[in-house]
Protein backbone atom coordinates (compact mmCIF):
# COMPACT_ATOMS: atom_id res chain seq x y z
CA UNK A 1 0.00 0.00 0.00
CA UNK A 2 1.23 3.58 -1.20
CA UNK A 3 -0.40 6.67 0.36
CA UNK A 4 0.31 9.77 -1.10
CA UNK A 5 0.70 12.46 1.34
CA UNK A 6 -1.18 15.06 -0.71
CA UNK A 7 -3.95 13.38 -1.29
CA UNK A 8 -4.82 12.91 2.42
CA UNK A 9 -5.76 16.72 3.48
CA UNK A 10 -8.27 17.08 0.48
CA UNK A 11 -10.15 13.73 1.38
CA UNK A 12 -9.63 14.77 5.26
CA UNK A 13 -11.05 18.73 4.41
CA UNK A 14 -12.83 17.93 0.95
CA UNK A 15 -11.02 21.01 -1.05
CA UNK A 16 -9.42 20.36 -4.26
CA UNK A 17 -5.53 20.16 -3.15
CA UNK A 18 -4.60 22.58 -6.68
CA UNK A 19 -6.52 25.65 -4.78
CA UNK A 20 -4.10 27.69 -3.01
CA UNK A 21 -6.66 29.67 -1.02
CA UNK A 22 -7.01 27.00 1.77
CA UNK A 23 -3.55 25.55 1.76
CA UNK A 24 -2.31 27.94 4.83
CA UNK A 25 -4.85 26.69 7.02
CA UNK A 26 -4.79 22.49 5.64
CA UNK A 27 -2.08 20.60 4.28
CA UNK A 28 -0.77 16.89 4.95
CA UNK A 29 1.18 17.50 8.20
CA UNK A 30 -2.70 18.08 10.01
CA UNK A 31 -2.75 16.16 13.26
CA UNK A 32 -6.25 15.52 12.20
CA UNK A 33 -5.71 14.40 8.94
CA UNK A 34 -2.55 12.23 10.12
CA UNK A 35 -4.64 10.74 12.63
CA UNK A 36 -8.11 10.11 10.83
CA UNK A 37 -6.70 9.16 7.50
CA UNK A 38 -2.87 7.36 8.08
CA UNK A 39 -4.44 5.42 11.55
CA UNK A 40 -7.48 4.44 9.61
CA UNK A 41 -4.93 2.99 6.65
CA UNK A 42 -2.44 2.04 8.61
CA UNK A 43 -4.88 -0.13 10.63
CA UNK A 44 -6.23 -2.21 7.81
CA UNK A 45 -2.99 -2.45 5.95
CA UNK A 46 -1.51 -3.94 9.54
CA UNK A 47 -4.55 -5.90 9.77
CA UNK A 48 -3.67 -7.87 5.83
CA UNK A 49 0.21 -7.98 6.73
CA UNK A 50 0.19 -5.52 4.04
CA UNK A 51 3.79 -3.38 3.33
CA UNK A 52 3.07 0.55 4.08
CA UNK A 53 4.78 3.41 2.49
CA UNK A 54 4.58 6.90 2.03
CA UNK A 55 5.29 9.08 -1.01
CA UNK A 56 4.48 12.83 -1.83
CA UNK A 57 5.89 15.59 -0.24
CA UNK A 58 5.20 15.29 3.01
CA UNK A 59 8.41 13.26 4.01
CA UNK A 60 10.94 16.49 2.35
CA UNK A 61 8.47 19.07 3.32
CA UNK A 62 8.15 19.06 7.08
CA UNK A 63 10.53 18.67 9.53
CA UNK A 64 9.78 15.44 12.15
CA UNK A 65 7.17 13.83 9.28
CA UNK A 66 9.36 10.84 8.47
CA UNK A 67 9.88 10.38 12.44
CA UNK A 68 6.40 10.39 13.41
CA UNK A 69 5.34 8.13 9.92
CA UNK A 70 8.01 5.60 11.38
CA UNK A 71 6.61 5.78 15.07
CA UNK A 72 3.21 4.44 12.96
CA UNK A 73 4.13 2.24 11.43
CA UNK A 74 4.96 3.15 7.93
CA UNK A 75 7.59 1.17 6.14
CA UNK A 76 9.05 3.37 3.54
CA UNK A 77 8.95 6.73 2.65
CA UNK A 78 9.84 8.66 -0.19
CA UNK A 79 11.87 11.40 0.18
CA UNK A 80 13.74 14.99 -2.40
CA UNK A 81 16.99 14.25 -3.20
CA UNK A 82 18.17 16.70 -0.78
CA UNK A 83 16.52 15.83 2.37
CA UNK A 84 17.18 11.86 2.33
CA UNK A 85 20.37 12.57 4.33
CA UNK A 86 18.45 15.07 7.02
CA UNK A 87 15.44 12.40 7.25
CA UNK A 88 17.57 9.59 7.57
CA UNK A 89 19.22 10.81 10.54
CA UNK A 90 16.06 12.54 11.76
CA UNK A 91 14.47 9.12 12.20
Amino acid sequence: MSIGSQRLDPAHFGFDRDSGIVLHIANENNEAVQKAHCGNLLKKCKDKNDIIGICGQAPSDYPGFCEISGQRGIESMSSNPDTVIKNYHGA
